[in-house]
């Protein structure tokens, strides 16, 4: 007795399961690639965030330091005009 002859050739039979597979490895480069260009923008976003934040926070500092400096006027002016209320009551009184 001869062995059996398929009717679908064994090089077709292994073909199919190669093109599902080599199909699923495209989807899933795709899908890394989808990946890698989303971290991408994070990161680039991030970078901004930190640059911003960074820039807000020294002008967070220049503004304290402007603040301080307005409290230290405020309080010489106000020292200045009791010294000089000081000086017209003395001279008010002279008179």
């Amino acid at each position: 007795m001869s062995p059996k002859r398929y009717t679908v050739p064994y090089q077709r039979i292994i073909e199919t399961p190669l093109t599902i597979v080599g199909e699923k490895v495209e989807e899933k480069q795709q899908f890394v690639s989808d990946l890698h260009k989303k971290s991408q923008k994070l990161e680039d976003a991030l970078a901004a965030a930190k640059k911003l934040t960074s820039q807000r926070h020294s002008m967070l500092l220049q503004l304290r330091a402007c603040f301080i400096r307005a409290q230290d006027f405020a309080e010489r002016l106000k020292s200045s005009e009791q010294e000089l209320q000081i000086h017209k009551e003395k001279l008010l009184s002279k008179a």
